[in-house]
């Protein structure tokens, strides 16, 4: 079970530096062979059925201790935008961050829009998106205190700018 869950960290931690620093695998493996004196290169060659068993499992810890809260927050906030016509469109992004909001892990937030979605974004953060960013990022901090929890602290990061800027925006899977 432990080296389960030493895996599963590994493996999060691992993308997250691959996407943001932008380096190859093939660098990635090399570097931490090196920088690090266990064997754990074998842990970077996973199956996509692995990867989705980690993910599924990285999703249900992650429901249990943020993303329940979380994912009703956006679900509420939905429903209060859905209550007028003008705001139909905008509770229906809230519905799919919700979703977002309750399994985080194995999908991804690209970021565009033009400047309608500028002006709404404006609109959005002083209604609704202020106190859903405060709360993600509230999370995301508790969560970072400890070493087992910061993979679920930085869903909650990325949750956080979504919330500061949600029209526009669109999932993808990984």
């Amino acid at each position: 079970m432990e080296s389960t869950l030493y895996i599963y960290i590994v493996t999060l931690l691992t993308h997250y530096v691959k996407r943001t620093l932008h380096i190859s695998e093939k660098k990635m493996r090399i570097g931490l062979q090196y920088a690090n004196p266990l064997p754990i290169s074998y842990l970077l060659c996973y199956t996509e059925n692995e990867v989705m068993k980690m993910s599924c499992l990285g999703n249900l810890i992650w429901f249990v201790f943020a993303g329940f809260w979380q994912g009703m927050g956006w679900m509420i906030a939905g429903i209060l935008w859905s209550l007028t016509l003008v705001g139909i469109p905008i509770g229906q992004q809230c519905f799919k961050f919700a979703s977002l909001s309750f399994c985080p892990f194995g999908k991804d937030v690209v970021f565009g829009g033009g400047a309608v979605s500028f002006l709404l974004n404006l609109l959005w953060l002083l209604i609704s998106g202020l106190p859903l960013a405060i709360t993600a990022a509230t999370n995301g901090i508790v969560l970072c205190c400890t070493v087992v929890g910061i993979p679920w602290g930085l869903q909650c990061f990325k949750l956080a700018k979504l919330a500061l800027m949600p029209l526009g925006a669109r999932l993808e899977r990984k």
